[in-house]
């Protein structure tokens, strides 16, 4: 007996058995069966991919393959003092000791690969082309002045920070009971991250900082400098206030930024509203702020919850505090920038 002349239920197995998604990507070059099987297959593999010369045939980018398993990483991360110390270790490799973590503890299906592409043409490439014009090399920079080089990854790498991140951001606003409570990843492993898998000459946390050749933190000053995330930051506090959207055909100077001085609560809410995942990357996008108007009002009643004295403590000594995150990414770039 051939195996095609299986049954179709003992053949759809097959895809399960499998040890990576580079194995699934050969069989399902063997035959148009196999192929149809493949491609409707709901197996979830190690993304390993077919690489020649080092170089993976059936790439995404490995920034968007460790964005669309970030999460992965940090559910795995905090089941273990072991599995944070490996995490720990690995950042110390910079992001090729990531992909090696996500190609031995996360798993992807075929269709989650396709969904990690169309994230890049429909939500990515459009972010990205805004970037170019407002802050990159497009926008027609003083000569001599710096610009953001390469606005994907800068994108990609805040996704990466929101989602390998996600139990410091929950921390910081979801009063669980104790039993229930995932003790975050904390700031040494936040702060190993950004130095090694965002190298820049201007991170002088590295001792070899002045070899670096990659301007990954200053890509990203840029981009939060940009009219596109300003614009956000305005509309999230705007919504804090009055619990609504700021229509988008009301016109925006550039300069009118909301800020309650002392109210503490408010900029937690725009911190945490801008560190979730791939939603807050649609939210800079024109007009697309509406769909999240509900999940945004979720977390400012949330937030309101969340005892001052809390925000308090974390914030009191100027330091970067253990535990609470609070005060968003650039800060914890700043503070990193400062940290060795």
């Amino acid at each position: 007996m051939q195996l095609l002349d299986l049954p179709a239920e003992l053949l759809s197995l097959l895809p399960h058995n499998l040890s990576s998604l580079q194995d699934l990507y050969s069989l399902l070059q063997t035959s148009r069966i196999f192929y149809q099987i493949c491609m409707s297959s709901n197996a979830a593999l190690p993304p390993v991919f077919p690489k020649l010369h080092g170089q993976s045939l059936l790439p995404p980018h490995p920034h968007l393959l460790i964005a669309g398993t970030a999460r992965q990483i940090a559910d795995w991360a905090v089941q273990s003092v072991d599995n944070r110390s490996e995490l720990h270790e690995k950042l110390l490799q910079g992001n090729k000791g990531l992909v090696e973590l996500v190609e031995n503890v996360t798993r992807l299906t075929l269709k989650e690969v396709k969904a990690l592409y169309a994230v890049k043409g429909d939500l990515l490439y459009g972010l990205t082309r805004i970037i170019e014009t407002e802050v990159g090399r497009e926008s027609e920079p003083v000569p001599q002045m710096t610009v953001c080089e390469e606005p994907e990854l800068a994108l990609l790498n805040y996704w990466i920070y929101c989602d390998l991140f996600h139990h410091d951001i929950d921390y910081s606003y979801r009063r669980l009971p104790m039993p229930q409570r995932i003790e975050p990843l904390k700031s040494a492993i936040r702060g190993r991250w950004l130095v090694y898998c965002m190298p820049d000459p201007n991170n002088r946390s590295r001792p070899d900082h002045k070899e670096l050749e990659t301007f990954y933190i200053l890509d990203q000053v840029h981009m939060w400098r940009s009219h596109l995330v300003l614009k956000r930051e305005c509309q999230l506090a705007h919504f804090w206030m009055t619990g609504g959207i700021i229509p988008d055909a009301l016109e925006w100077d550039g300069q009118h930024r909301y800020h309650l001085p002392g109210n503490l609560h408010q900029h937690l809410f725009i911190n945490v509203a801008m560190a979730l995942s791939k939603d807050s990357l649609e939210m800079l996008l024109p007009g697309e702020m509406q769909k999240f108007e509900k999940r945004l009002e979720e977390l400012r009643q949330l937030i309101k919850l969340v005892d001052t004295e809390d925000i308090d403590t974390a914030t009191d000594s100027g330091e970067w505090d253990e535990t609470f995150w609070w005060d968003g990414f650039m800060w914890d770039i700043q503070k990193c920038m400062d940290w060795a």
